[in-house]
């Protein structure tokens, strides 16, 4: 396929704990004959990567060849950065076809594609660009995965556990939960409290991840909203 050049890799427990989860992917491919899985739901690609855009696709071959060379990222150029940081182990292919773009580049053989998540739509663009290439459909296959939790996703689980119960422990003796009270008294507390305790973004947070500067400026007047009664 093309690509961009695989960044260096990293050694990380995270990097290990993803590298293992796309070995056993690998396993299960070749237990059912398949060259290759197309990975299109978003959650599924977190799972298997670590990279978090809004918009992406993954094809991860069946072979037990260079890491670099068995597994590919496509997303657009909004995630070019992005990419190289998460997942500098990964080739990235940038192209807004996403999915189709990785079947247009692949070697002929049969894959995978999670026929659970693509519309009827979205097939017909993997249809139409799968000129060498046989979709075979192969729903839930990650997900049968992610029913069994590694080290790493047990030691997420046990902090959250932790988190919720030592915020829920403090607004309990500061009496911000009792018999009677009603919900949007104690509500504000909780969210100070779980907030403190977790030290993590809240889901409802900007597109852009945090930390990082805003990818557009803004340009020449304000635009000016008008307002009944004014002028």
């Amino acid at each position: 396929m093309k690509s961009d050049e695989p960044r260096a890799r990293r050694t990380s427990g995270s990097v290990l704990s993803h590298i293992d989860r796309r070995q056993r992917l690998r396993e299960v491919l070749r237990a059912e004959d398949l060259d290759a899985l197309l990975v299109t739901d978003l959650i599924n690609i977190r799972y298997l990567t670590g990279f978090t855009g809004s918009a992406a696709a993954l094809w991860v071959a069946a072979g037990d060849g260079p890491e670099e060379k068995a597994t590919v990222l496509c997303t657009d150029g909004r995630y070019r950065t992005q990419a190289a940081a998460q997942v500098p182990d990964l080739r990235a292919l940038i192209d807004r076809r996403y999915g189709a773009a990785l079947v247009a580049h692949a070697p002929a053989g049969r894959a995978g594609f999670e026929s659970h998540v693509v519309t009827v739509d979205g097939f017909d663009k993997l249809a139409e660009a799968a000129t060498d290439v046989e979709l075979v459909r192969a729903p839930n296959r990650i997900e049968k995965l992610r029913e069994v939790k590694d080290d790493s996703e047990v030691l997420l689980l046990e902090r959250a556990c932790a988190a919720a119960d030592t915020a829920l422990a403090a607004l309990i003796e500061t009496g911000g939960i009792r018999p009677g009270a009603p919900n949007v008294r104690w509500r504000g507390t909780w969210k100070t409290s779980w907030r403190s305790m977790a030290r993590t973004a809240r889901p409802s947070r900007p597109s852009w991840p945090p930390g990082r500067t805003r990818q557009y400026r803004i340009t020449g007047p304000p635009a000016r909203c008008w307002l009944p009664g004014t002028s």
